[in-house]
């Protein structure tokens, strides 16, 4: 083996003296300085390739993580866009019953309650309160304070018209539900007035309307 080697380097180095013997020194180095730039070049095109794919691989990735990204803020977007909009539906709808519930109360202050006006402020009542239990988790505590206190205070209006309605004589019952209800104020002395103007103010806010117009 070891002779095969030194044939094999007789031999190279007897091919390198024919080339140089057959070009001269200065063509033999110049073929060497080519090959060598041949090879570096080689050598920086792969490398180049290399980064490349590498950079391709990263901007891939990030375009990736990016895509998700935005697709998760839009569907957060969606979903709050969507629960505002329940939020807004619910409060114009529970202000809609309120405003009937408060009609069928001031119904009872204009005259002797009867068993039918009584029947209409009890039923808009319970439609009130069961929308409004049946939603409540859409409004602030502040905002669920404002109607429980109306509701209370409402209702004990629609109390005393109930308990003067047995009694005989049309004025004298409404000679005492009007006194319930003087400056619109409940039995117990809840202004409802001014928490009705406090529950609309409510409302405004969650709805975002000024109450002095745009």
């Amino acid at each position: 083996m070891d002779a095969l080697a030194n044939l094999g380097l007789v031999a190279t180095g007897t091919a390198a003296a024919g080339l140089i013997a057959r070009y001269g020194i200065q063509r033999f180095s110049t073929l060497v300085e080519d090959g060598i730039d041949r090879s570096a070049e080689v050598a920086e095109q792969g490398i180049d390739r290399s980064a490349a794919v590498v950079e391709d691989g990263i901007e891939q990735f990030f375009e990736t993580k990016l895509a998700r990204q935005r697709a998760e803020t839009e569907a957060r977007r969606v979903a709050s866009s969507r629960i505002h909009e329940k939020r807004a539906s619910v409060v114009r709808e529970l202000y809609r019953r309120f405003v009937q519930f408060d009609r069928d109360v001031r119904a009872l202050e204009t005259r002797a309650s009867n068993e039918q006006r009584r029947r209409q402020a009890t039923e808009s009542r319970n439609d009130l309160e069961t929308y409004y239990a049946e939603h409540k988790i859409y409004f602030p505590s502040e905002t669920c304070e404002v109607v429980e206190a109306l509701l209370d205070a409402m209702t004990h209006v629609v109390d005393g018209a109930r308990d003067t309605g047995s009694q005989d004589g049309r004025s004298e019952g409404a000679t005492t539900v009007g006194s319930g209800l003087g400056g619109r104020r409940d039995l117990a002395g809840a202004d409802i007035d001014e928490l009705t103007d406090t529950f609309e103010n409510h409302c405004r806010a969650l709805l975002g309307v000024d109450r002095e117009g745009p």
